[in-house]
């Protein structure tokens, strides 16, 4: 497997640095040991979120410890929860030396938040100074950077320069709608490698449109970013698994619910790493269903990016728009308490009917 430390240094703009295994899981540094032979076996890379120098220490040893040449990123977060950061003044050389340190190749910046319209926090995170070439900028940004501002991100990209890790804000799925859609392709045909992390489902789809490394949340919680509210909060959201016939998560109680009234169905099957032509009952009845929800839910979307990268790079778009389709009909076969079938995620649908903006000219 190639790892970070094995990275190419962007000098050619026609070819793209190797940031590792094109899909990553974004995951806390408590889960280090759990993800750790999933980087040796499935091909995993690690993006590891944890403000905390001593955990991001543990957590990669812990993953070096099973995978010597495992590709890990360090995710401070400080673009998240109610203190947040905004744009670079959150950002330190202090944890980028940190990742250098440990022996990665590429180093994530600790950027803040960029809010909608802000584009002085944006520049201000894009041209943030360090003596190192091997720097990804995150990029944690208001979902309306895609929606309505894409041409104006594109733009700012462009001018920097250099590889951008895209982290999106929004109540619910960020990539659920049209525009969202439309948007991030376009973004990701600028002429600088951009990551998509920190993501639900759709980094499938960004990988298939040109992304050049793409993260799924491996909890509800690391699959956007969520926008700050007044309320307390602390909802823990039950634990879920990935549905690879239905291309969405599913919360562990209505996979059984729905395995209980449609046994029969093949899209309950799962031929991943771990599952093995099993149905996904197994994860239900484990005497620990998290874990094993985890472990299933990155093989199997692991095992579906290899697939949609083994396709021409031309069409990999148009399979990706197909797998939605197909996934969206698989939804129809499953039959609730009500008679009412499964809905599917609004994500599919945005994929399904999206289409990409113009791409703009070059003067």
């Amino acid at each position: 497997m190639s790892g970070i430390e094995e990275a190419l240094i962007f000098d050619d703009p026609g070819q793209l640095p190797n940031f590792g295994p094109p899909f990553m899981a974004h995951a806390p540094a408590s889960s280090a040991p759990i993800l750790a032979p999933l980087t040796r076996y499935d091909d995993v890379g690690a993006v590891i979120t944890t403000r905390n120098h001593a955990d991001a220490k543990r957590a990669v040893r812990d993953i070096r410890q099973a995978n010597p040449r495992a590709a890990i990123l360090l995710d401070a977060s400080r673009y998240s929860g109610k203190n947040r950061g905004i744009g670079a003044r959150c950002m330190t050389t202090g944890w980028i030396n940190l990742q250098i340190k440990i022996g990665s190749r590429w180093a994530l910046t600790d950027s803040g938040y960029i809010p909608a319209n802000d584009l002085t926090a944006l520049r201000a995170v894009l041209r943030w100074e360090s003596e190192l070439t091997q720097v990804v900028t995150a990029l944690p940004l208001a979902i309306q950077w895609l929606t309505l501002d894409y041409e104006a991100l594109i733009a700012e990209l462009t001018a920097a320069g250099r590889p951008v890790a895209l982290m999106l804000e929004s109540e619910g799925d960020p990539l659920a709608t049209k525009a969202a859609v439309s948007g991030l392709i376009a973004v990701l045909r600028c002429p600088v490698p951009v990551l998509l992390l920190r993501s639900d489902t759709s980094v499938l789809g960004a990988l298939a449109h040109g992304a050049a490394a793409v993260s799924v949340g491996t909890k509800s919680a690391l699959r956007h970013i969520y926008p700050i509210v007044d309320t307390d909060g602390g909802f823990q959201p039950p634990p879920a698994a990935y549905v690879p016939a239905l291309l969405s998560y599913k919360r562990l109680s209505i996979i059984e619910d729905g395995i209980t009234r449609n046994p029969d169905l093949d899209v309950w099957k799962c031929d991943c790493s771990v599952c093995m032509g099993r149905s996904l009952i197994w994860i239900v009845n484990h005497p620990d269903p998290e874990t094993a929800a985890f472990e299933h839910s990155l093989a199997a979307q692991s095992k579906l990016a290899k697939t949609l990268l083994a396709h021409p790079s031309e069409l990999r778009g148009s399979q990706w728009k197909t797998m939605c389709a197909v996934a969206q009909s698989n939804h129809e076969l499953i039959v609730r308490k009500s008679g009412r079938t499964w809905e599917p995620a609004k994500a599919l649908k945005a994929w399904v009917s999206s289409t990409p903006h113009p791409q703009a000219s070059t003067p």
